[in-house]
């Protein structure tokens, strides 16, 4: 039996500056890119703002690819916490080079 993509899983890409392959990522769900661009040190607020939009149909199900300015990144486990209740973030191990999944209740 397939998985409707209506039920398959979401992982958020805090964001995407074409640096890192987020093709490992994929086995877990559908990429949503959060943010695909630099913004200034000077644009948080806006950023925020992106972040918040784009994750705001968010649920326990999906995950987090923390990857990006640190800022965003706190921004968006804060935003998971507040929409979803849970933060599940994919963690990357160099030695077994694959995800593991975290979870903060």
């Amino acid at each position: 039996m397939d998985i409707d993509d209506d039920d398959k899983p979401h992982v958020y890409v805090v964001q995407d500056l074409g640096k890192i392959s987020l093709l490992p990522a994929e086995k877990y769900g559908e990429l949503v890119i959060c943010l695909d661009r630099p913004f200034s040190h000077k644009a948080c607020a806006q950023a925020y703002r992106t972040l918040r939009e784009e994750m705001s149909d968010i649920t326990s199900a999906d995950f987090l690819l923390p990857i990006g300015s640190p800022a965003y990144i706190a921004f968006a486990g804060s935003l998971m916490r507040e929409y979803a209740g849970i933060i599940r973030v994919l963690q990357w191990d160099r030695n077994t080079q694959q995800y593991f999944i975290q979870e903060v209740v």
